[in-house]
């Protein structure tokens, strides 16, 4: 499952990042019901290096999931790491 969606903040932790994301729009698949929103809990080698210096709010990435991710029933929803494949850099 892939989606872009603008980064609205980033919350750099200990283990990893924690992405609000807001604007979602699917590449081609069905998304789950958090087009309004979804926080990201990613792990450190989730997000590409290369990506980082680049992470800051308004960039739009792409974001690949599992098939089936699991996600809180929070607003906004939340996606542990182990539901998130990559996080990159969408092309322009």
């Amino acid at each position: 499952m892939t989606f872009t969606a603008v980064l609205e903040r980033l919350v750099t932790e200990e283990t990893g990042y924690r992405l609000f994301l807001k604007e979602i729009e699917p590449k081609d698949e069905e998304m789950p019901a958090f087009m309004q929103g979804v926080i990201l809990n990613a792990r450190l080698d989730q997000v590409a290096k290369a990506d980082l210096p680049a992470l800051e709010p308004g960039v739009r990435l792409e974001v690949d999931l599992v098939a089936q991710p699991i996600m809180t029933m929070s607003l906004p929803p939340q996606i542990p790491g182990n539901s998130i494949l990559a996080i990159h850099l969408a092309e322009a």
